[in-house]
């Protein structure tokens, strides 16, 4: 009888995984075709928003404010579906990733789905099916992330040799502008795509102050920040550029080095972090594949799941107060 129950418990969890999977199969296809329908519409807004129209046009305060109340209102009507679509877009534009939001979020949800249903397919396990799902939903954002921070970690390494490079351009006469498109010819990506693309913007009538805004939301870094707003500051208040670049220059490099003597300093610390957090995790598979049945009771038991539950929050707690404690703000 218990098993009967069983049997019936798995195939009613069967069920609501396969109608979730068609559901969310049927999403998918519903918005790769509202993203081909409105692929032109997208992209010609996208080409408007760069040129900046308000930011050539002389308009007065009034019109301004019901300018920006027009806009605040358009973008609160947009459906989930476009927002979707428009933080994915900006996500895989900061990561270099080439591709289209529709198929990378297709990607993604055959990720999700998929390695779930084959496990539970074959192995009726709910705890390692749930571990699949989970990891299919967060493996491809962190695959953003890790993109976006390999990126700026070498847009950072590259900064104080362009600004070196706008500086003997602002000192033999050229404008920043000028100056922005030596260091997109004569560098290397990430530092010269990122410069040609905000040249690209101000050619199409967008602001200097955009451009460079735009820049900074897609890197995220302290140092582009930092530059920037010095910028900024000196097209408002004047002063030299040269050598305000020059200055910021030398602190970029002094702060790279820094960050280098911290890594060394830390690494034995990162590295114990690294091993003491993977060795119980190594164990438990070692353990598993040796002698199956030694484990199972984790898996199968309330008292198990509860406690491998507990293994896994205190395993996260640790991990995260060792990088807190080798992590060095400055």
């Amino acid at each position: 009888m218990i098993g009967l129950q069983i049997s019936f418990m798995n195939m009613d969890i069967a069920i609501g995984l396969f109608t979730l999977a068609i559901m969310a199969l049927a999403g998918v296809i519903g918005f790769i075709v509202y993203a081909k329908m409105s692929e032109d519409q997208r992209y010609t807004d996208q080409r408007v928003d760069k040129i900046g129209v308000l930011d050539i046009v002389e308009i007065k305060e009034e019109e301004d404010i019901i300018g920006k109340d027009k806009k605040k209102k358009k973008q609160s009507e947009k459906s989930l579906t476009v927002r979707v679509e428009n933080w994915l877009f900006d996500e895989l534009l900061a990561a270099d990733i080439v591709m289209k939001p529709e198929e990378y979020l297709t990607i993604w949800i055959i990720l999700l789905f998929v390695p779930a249903g084959l496990v539970f397919l074959f192995s009726q396990n709910i705890t390692a099916t749930l571990v699949f799902l989970v990891a299919g939903g967060v493996g491809p954002y962190f695959f953003i992330k890790r993109k976006q921070g390999k990126r700026r970690k070498l847009f950072e390494s590259q900064l104080s040799d362009a600004l070196m490079i706008a500086t003997s351009c602002l000192r033999s006469g050229l404008t920043f502008q000028q100056a922005m498109e030596t260091v997109a010819k004569d560098m290397e990506a990430p530092i010269s795509t990122e410069f040609a693309r905000a040249c690209s913007e101000m050619n199409f009538g967008s602001s200097m102050d955009k451009a460079l805004s735009d820049m900074v939301a897609r890197i995220k870094s302290a140092d582009l920040l930092l530059t920037v707003s010095a910028v900024s500051v000196q097209r408002q208040t004047g002063g030299n550029l040269s050598q305000i670049l020059e200055t910021i220059a030398n602190t970029i490099r002094e702060r790279i080095k820094i960050k280098a003597d911290v890594a060394a300093v830390t690494a034995q610390g990162r590295t114990s972090g690294m091993i003491i957090g993977a060795l119980p995790i190594f164990l438990a598979v070692v353990l598993n594949l040796i002698s199956p049945g030694y484990m199972a009771p984790l898996f199968t038991t309330g008292v198990g799941r509860g406690i491998l539950i507990g293994c896994l929050v205190l395993e996260g707690l640790g991990f995260f107060f060792i990088m807190k404690i080798v992590n060095i703000e400055y």
